[in-house]
């Protein structure tokens, strides 16, 4: 028997260098460290880790603590923007 998987509601934000200090003052548990060549590095707390963002990618923040980039050509193939009233 095949399963399709439910949709998933996912809460993504773009990355710029220029957003560093809004982005961490809006999600609280989100740790951004600047890096010298424009890029960033985010705390995953769930794996313990330090991942490396680019301008123009997106950070997944739907669950917290369990922050990570996805690239801008993956959210245009597989996410598609929804109303804001709209609940999963």
């Amino acid at each position: 028997m095949k399963y399709r998987s439910k949709p998933v509601v996912a809460d993504l934000v773009v990355f710029s260098p220029a957003a560093v200090s809004v982005l961490t003052a809006t999600y609280p548990g989100l740790t951004l460290t600047l890096r010298h060549d424009g890029s960033a590095t985010v705390f995953n707390a769930l794996h313990g880790s330090q991942i490396k963002l680019r301008e123009g990618d997106f950070i997944n923040v739907t669950t917290p603590g369990d922050y990570y980039p996805i690239k801008a050509h993956v959210v245009a193939e597989r996410y598609e923007p929804i109303e804001a009233s709209v609940e999963a």
